[in-house]
């Protein structure tokens, strides 16, 4: 009796931590959807299960630093925290919403301020990822719980191996964001390759149409400023979604622990 309810937490646990990881692969469907190269929509990315393995073992070390493992070279990655209380989709969304503002399409580079999440999610030759959250204990600034999440990326080719990494912290104050190596950046497209233009791959983005995409930059910066009256309703939204998600799990719960309890006292009646 006692392992079939151990079992039926792990499944509520389980089922809890999947909806974390829904809701940032819906951010990057969307983040990804509406940003355009040489004029054509992206190819989406790939979910891949081998990635989000890997990010379970960044995220078990409750760091934001990358931990020393070979696995985790040539990976992008992006690394995103809030209060536990906090709808951590919502804060992703905040965050790429803020970082689209700051990223300059004709040249891959972050304007004024970071914007190095968004710019792995909306990176051409990225065509994996897969992210992992956990709840960690934390002592500063005071102690609080937080949720981590980490995302990696996997490119369908490298020119360098250098790896990426995007971190985003939360504070009472204020959010920094802080970038721990040079993004790894694109190759030259086939044509490209043939005129032997070369790009500096430590800096730049991958060759692209200046008027294109600068167009494409400021339809993004004019659709984020639309979106952003709507952002307080969906987070509210969200919540009460969570609320209401929280509320059906506590009472099926309460349900099966009485329907075991009672079978619990009658298997003990019949012992006895």
């Amino acid at each position: 009796m006692q392992s079939v309810l151990v079992c039926f937490l792990a499944v509520l646990c389980y089922a809890h931590a999947n909806k974390f990881i829904d809701g940032l692969v819906e951010v990057h469907s969307s983040i990804r959807g509406n940003f355009k190269y040489l004029g054509k929509t992206l190819a989406p990315l790939k979910y891949s299960k081998e990635l989000e393995s890997l990010a379970h073992v960044w995220t078990a070390t409750c760091r934001m630093v990358r931990p020393f493992d070979s696995r985790l070279n040539n990976l992008g990655s992006s690394v995103i925290t809030c209060p536990h209380y906090r709808s951590l989709k919502h804060e992703w969304r905040t965050r790429m919403s803020m970082e689209a503002r700051a990223f300059n399409p004709a040249t891959g580079q972050c304007v004024g301020s970071p914007c190095e999440h968004y710019r792995e999610v909306v990176q051409p030759n990225n065509t994996e990822f897969g992210c992992a959250t956990k709840r960690c204990l934390i002592s500063k600034p005071k102690m609080m719980f937080i949720r981590l999440s980490v995302c990696l990326y996997r490119a369908e080719r490298q020119s360098v191996t250098t790896s990426s990494i995007a971190i985003s912290t939360w504070t009472p104050s204020t959010s920094t964001s802080t970038t721990k190596a040079p993004m790894v950046t694109g190759i030259t497209s086939e044509e490209s390759a043939i005129k032997s233009e070369k790009l500096n791959t430590s800096l730049k983005f991958l060759l692209i149409d200046n008027s294109t995409l600068m167009e494409e930059g400021e339809n993004i910066e004019d659709a984020d400023d639309e979106n952003e009256d709507d952002e307080e309703g969906e987070e509210e939204e969200e919540e009460e979604e969570e609320e209401e998600d929280m509320a059906k799990g506590a009472k099926k719960l309460a349900n099966l622990s009485l329907t075991l309890f009672s079978s619990l006292f009658f298997a003990m009646l019949l012992l006895s």
